[in-house]
């Protein structure tokens, strides 16, 4: 039988993981019924956008000037000369408002490389867990669920499991657990950094093997920062406090 290295299984995961939906836009993971992994639902109807952001006719997302000016972190003025000298897409309201197609900015953002790592109105933080004990999922939970509910989780219990997630789930923190068996987290870490679709992805790993040389080896492969077990309530907070402004927590443990 042919082997397969499992770096090069994992990677094979990651391809199949992303897909784009009927409409153009990437479809997005709200349950999966493999074993381990857990992902938070949300109910069918999202939170309406701001009230310049409106679905159009194709079922797209509508952005006024100064939303597509967050997703792709440039001035309003610079926003407004690309539509008007015909290199964004869109159209105006009767009132002269420039409308702009989510879709429509994505592929401008694509063609000029542009990183889409801007977010929407009311746009949720996504946070993955991957970690092959059991307790330290729940503890996450408990922590993230009670964080202020700007923040969406997920998690898997190895490697293979994450790498569906990070395709489908699209999140924006990894917590990654070092140590797992099959594929380890340095691997994990690694097939992250070296895809140019998931390489902005943070990631902080998370070890109860915390020794110099592994704390050395997870940076050199792309953690931003590296957690000790036990893992404590006040570091999780800190962490999205620094991410996405501070929050209230609702609950404690």
């Amino acid at each position: 039988m042919l082997q397969v290295p499992l770096a090069w299984g994992l990677k094979f995961v990651l391809r199949l993981g992303v897909g784009r939906s009927k409409r153009g836009g990437w479809r997005q993971c709200v349950s999966c019924d493999c074993d381990g992994v857990k992902v938070v639902k949300e109910s069918k109807s999202r939170k309406r956008q701001a009230s310049s952001t409106r679905r159009g006719r194709r079922g797209d997302t509508v952005l006024s000037t100064k939303d597509a000016a967050r997703i792709c972190q440039v001035a309003l003025s610079t926003i407004v000369y690309w539509f008007d000298k015909g290199l964004i897409k869109g159209y105006k309201t009767p009132g002269g408002h420039r409308r702009i197609f989510l879709k429509d900015l994505h592929e401008f953002m694509e063609s000029h490389g542009i990183p889409i790592t801007g977010r929407l109105p009311d746009e949720k933080y996504r946070v993955l867990v991957v970690d092959d004990q059991r307790d330290i999922i729940e503890f996450f939970h408990r922590v993230i669920g009670g964080y202020d509910g700007r923040v969406e989780m997920a998690s898997a219990m190895n490697g293979f499991q994450a790498g569906r997630l990070l395709t489908t789930f699209r999140p924006d923190l990894v917590f990654l657990d070092i140590v797992m068996p099959t594929l380890d987290g340095f691997e994990v870490c690694k097939l992250i950094r070296d895809d140019n679709d998931l390489r902005s992805i943070d990631i902080i790993a998370v070890t109860g093997h915390g020794s110099p040389d592994n704390v050395a080896k997870i940076v050199e492969a792309g953690a931003s920062m590296v957690l000790r077990k036990p893992v404590r309530l006040d570091e999780v907070h800190q962490i999205l406090d620094d991410r996405i402004g501070g929050g209230r927590s609702i609950e404690t443990i």
